[in-house]
């Protein structure tokens, strides 16, 4: 039989450390001295270090690979995940922070938000009167939300996520665009008139593509485009949208 035994695992190993005088272990014990004064070793052995060289070396090997071990653990340390627990940090939605007030319409308020999770910067968009919002108004928020969720296009603002706050309000968190009123942006650059066709050619371009799936937002106005830092129109607050033969929508071109 070729039974396994654990003297199988140490059968290549040296059967001696050093000159045989003393065991490993304590050898092993004489390197960690070195750096812990809380252990102490035999007097004989501190004195047989100094006039073997074979034990010394045996020591010296030991702090080696110590130190080589050391260093594995703390390179570890920093590349292991911290698993930190969730702080309930009052925020009224949980994994985000809400920042400052953004825009405020006739349906919703818009707050700059960070993503807690992944630290990704994005606008959070909550109902008005929560839960003393009209059956009226929460059916239109629902709908914004599901519309935007479908709607995939550079023109438009991409939606995150979506759900209910701690007590139970509609909220969704969606791409944060950092730029101008399209008016604003039009007023301030003295674009040429070719830039400018491009422009409106671009929100164009945008609004057919939900036509093309049935949403009418039916708000489009200057306050509803925002133009990013690369110069790109982006439509957003779908909020009033109208769904135009719903049965045959988000179809893929």
């Amino acid at each position: 039989m070729n039974a396994f035994s654990a003297d199988d695992e140490t059968q290549d190993l040296p059967l001696e450390i050093g000159c045989g005088r003393f065991p490993a272990d304590a050898l092993e014990l004489a390197a960690l001295a070195r750096h812990e004064r809380e252990i102490e070793i035999d007097p004989e052995l501190e004195t047989h270090l100094v006039l073997c060289n074979r034990c010394a070396a045996a020591v010296d090997k030991f702090d080696e690979d110590n130190a080589f071990l050391g260093e594995i653990a703390e390179v570890a340390s920093v590349l292991r995940p911290v698993s930190q627990p969730e702080v309930d940090d009052g925020s009224p939605i949980r994994g985000y922070r809400l920042g400052k007030e953004l825009h405020r319409g006739g349906q919703g308020a818009v707050y700059e938000a960070e993503q807690v999770a992944t630290r990704r910067a994005c606008a959070v968009k909550m109902l008005l009167g929560g839960r003393f919002a009209s059956e009226k108004q929460r059916v239109r928020f629902e709908r914004e939300v599901e519309v935007v969720a479908h709607l995939r296009h550079p023109g438009i603002v991409t939606l995150y996520e979506s759900g209910l706050t701690r007590s139970g309000e509609p909220w969704f968190a969606m791409e944060l665009v950092e730029g101008e009123r399209f008016d604003e942006f039009v007023r301030r650059g003295a674009l040429r008139p070719r830039a400018l066709v491009e422009l409106f050619r671009q929100v164009a371009e945008a609004v057919a593509y939900a036509h093309r799936r049935g949403i009418i937002h039916r708000d489009l106005k200057p306050g509803n485009i925002l133009v990013d830092r690369d110069g790109v129109p982006r439509i957003l607050d779908f909020g009033k949208c109208r769904r135009e033969g719903w049965r045959e929508e988000w179809r893929e071109e």
